[in-house]
Parts: structure tokens; C-alpha cells; sequence
């Protein structure tokens, strides 16, 4: 038998791929329904059996209206767009004109994807996802023509997730893309200590849309309640916040990690480029304090309507956009 395998299975009625690592019990499950990571099992140790680090879907119906935006691939943007409305190269879009009521987390959630190739080898398992959600005539308020993929590498317990977005259509699209997942652990998330290498905060008004310009970033030596930069324990506190991230490590990769005082398990989240927030997720799971969202993301919320985005959103026609996210699982540490 191989070191890695790969299989089709079924999630609620919702079909799903799943890698695996046959030395060690480590697997990733995901949903064709949005390319979505519905769990990662990591081996906990000498007969530790497996946990589910991930918060994944209970039911048919979560799956279906993307409960708490589990696991979501955001694209071609993420997180929200103001009142659902952007412009773009002297051209406005709104959403509204598509029948959305709320514009969150982009377009391609409930897309359905399909895998387009996988790869195995002694030391690792990639199979990649593509959807044509984002073609051309889907929608009004993005009328851009992009082919969607994402590519998933398993090996060990760590999980590479790489989004690429290439521009099919003959002028300029806008396209940001992001991950969602919430972590969870054995023992609850108060025990967790947050590591994040910030230099500053998002600032964002009552509808969490980032404030004009450069009033939207606060230093955060100006935060000490939400400055993770050495780690401290979460708690009970209640984070929502989006952190502009500085290179920290000798890969150039933008490192954030959650590390699980009693469970002793550490999940750390590399990016090549972007910015990360935390939710502890108190608006929905109240006092249950168990799982945590931990979210790399290419650009802050609202990226259509800043203007100093402009040209880190924009594919030129031919041209491709790639995010990587690396997620490494940890335990016994």
C-alpha cells in the first residue's frame, strides 16, 4: 500500500474527497460543495487515536446554507463589500441586481467543484479542485471571466492550500481570495494561546466595514488587549479583529499560531502575503467557547472599494493569482 491514498466519500449526502495518510492516520476531508476542508484528523499520539481539528459541518442543512462560513474558500473576495456595491476601473457593480440581500464571503461557497487532477508520491497526496463558477455571464455585479482552482497537499499533518485564479476574459478582473476555518480542540479554546506577528489592527465601523484610508489601521502597540505578538491565553475574551501581518520567519512566509496549553497541540498558519484575523466566534456559539476562527486572507474587508488596493486586486487578461496557506499540526509539544 502507498504511503498516501485518496478516495471518494459522502458527507451528509454532500460529495467529498478525502487524503490520507496511511502510515500515520492523518486525513482531510473536503467538500466538493465549496471546496470546503470539513475536517483534518491528526494522529494525538502513542494510542492518543485521532482528533478532528477542525470545526467541521453537523448536517445536511449547515452544509447547505454554509453555517458560520465553515472552512469557506473566499473568492473573488472576501469577507463583506459595502452595501454590496464596488466600482472598478470607472465601471459600478451592484449586487443587488443578482437578488443578494447580504454580499459576504464571496461567490463560490456553494459552487460546485470538481477534481481536476491528483498527484501521489511517497511523501505526499495533492489532488486539485476547479469550478467554473466564476465564468463569464453568472452574475451581474461580476461580469469577469476567471477559472477557479484550488490545490490541496497533504503530508503528514501538514496541509497546503493553494488558490489560483486565471483570467480568461479579454479586461482587467478584481479577485481577492481568503480561508475561514475554525479550529477547535479537545479541551475548548480557553486554554489556547494565540501567536500573531502584527504591526497593526483594522479599525471598522458598526457594519465591521474598515474605516476611509489610513484611519482604518491603528497601531497595535495602541491594543494591548488584542496585541498577541509574544502569545497569551485567550481566555474569555472576545476577539473579531483583522491584523496587517509582518514578515516573521526566514521563508518570508507571514506566520500565525495557536498553540493549546493543556491539549498541547500547536496549529501554525504560514501565508506567503496578506493579513489574519481571529473570531472567537461568541455572536453564534455563545459560552461554548469551542471552536476559533483563524483566517489567512489576502486583503482586508471591502478590497473592491479601497482605492490603495487597486492594483494588488487586479488579474491583467492572460494573467493568474495565486495564494498559498500552509496549515501545520503539531501535538505532544
Amino acid at each position: 500500500m502507498s504511503a498516501y491514498s485518496i478516495r471518494y466519500s459522502q458527507v451528509f449526502g454532500f460529495p467529498a474527497v478525502v487524503l490520507s495518510d496511511n502510515k500515520s492516520g492523518a486525513s482531510v476531508q473536503i467538500l466538493l460543495r465549496g471546496a470546503r476542508v470539513n475536517n483534518f484528523f491528526i494522529p494525538l499520539g502513542d494510542n492518543g487515536g485521532l482528533f478532528d481539528i477542525i470545526a467541521g459541518y453537523e448536517s445536511g442543512e449547515e452544509i447547505e446554507r454554509g453555517y458560520a462560513a465553515k472552512s469557506f474558500i473566499m473568492a473573488p473576495f472576501s469577507n463583506r463589500i459595502q452595501g454590496g456595491r464596488y466600482g472598478f476601473q470607472g465601471n459600478d457593480y451592484d449586487f443587488q441586481k443578482d437578488g443578494f440581500q447580504k454580499v459576504s464571503h464571496g461567490l463560490v461557497h456553494n459552487a460546485d467543484f470538481w477534481m481536476e487532477t491528483s498527484v501521489i508520491t511517497d511523501s505526499e497526496i495533492t489532488c486539485r479542485l476547479t469550478t467554473d463558477k466564476l465564468e463569464t455571464g453568472r452574475f451581474q455585479a461580476y461580469p469577469f471571466s476567471l477559472k477557479f482552482s484550488v490545490t490541496f497537499t497533504l503530508r503528514g499533518t501538514s496541509l497546503t492550500i493553494r488558490t489560483e485564479a486565471v483570467n480568461t476574459g479579454s479586461v482587467d478582473a478584481p479577485f481577492s481570495t481568503g480561508w475561514h476555518p475554525y479550529f477547535r480542540f479537545p479541551s475548548g479554546i480557553g486554554d489556547v494561546i494565540p501567536t500573531v506577528d502584527a504591526s497593526d489592527i483594522v479599525l471598522i465601523d458598526q457594519d465591521f466595514i474598515p474605516l476611509s484610508g489610513s484611519a482604518a489601521f491603528s497601531p497595535i502597540e495602541n491594543h494591548p488587549e488584542l496585541d498577541y505578538r509574544k502569545g497569551k491565553l485567550i481566555g474569555d475574551s472576545k476577539v473579531n479583529v483583522c491584523y496587517i501581518l509582518k514578515s516573521s520567519n526566514t521563508k518570508e512566509k507571514r506566520c500565525s499560531s495557536l498553540y493549546h496549553t493543556k491539549d498541547k497541540i500547536r496549529v501554525t498558519l504560514l501565508q506567503d502575503h496578506g493579513v489574519f484575523y481571529i473570531y472567537t466566534a461568541d455572536d453564534f456559539r455563545g459560552d461554548k467557547r469551542d471552536m476559533v476562527a483563524f483566517e489567512p486572507v489576502e486583503c482586508i474587508t471591502n478590497a473592491f472599494n479601497r482605492e490603495e488596493l487597486a492594483d494588488t486586486i487586479t488579474i491583467p487578461p492572460g494573467a493568474s493569482k495565486v495564494f498559498e496557506m500552509i496549515c501545520i499540526a503539531e501535538t505532544g509539544v
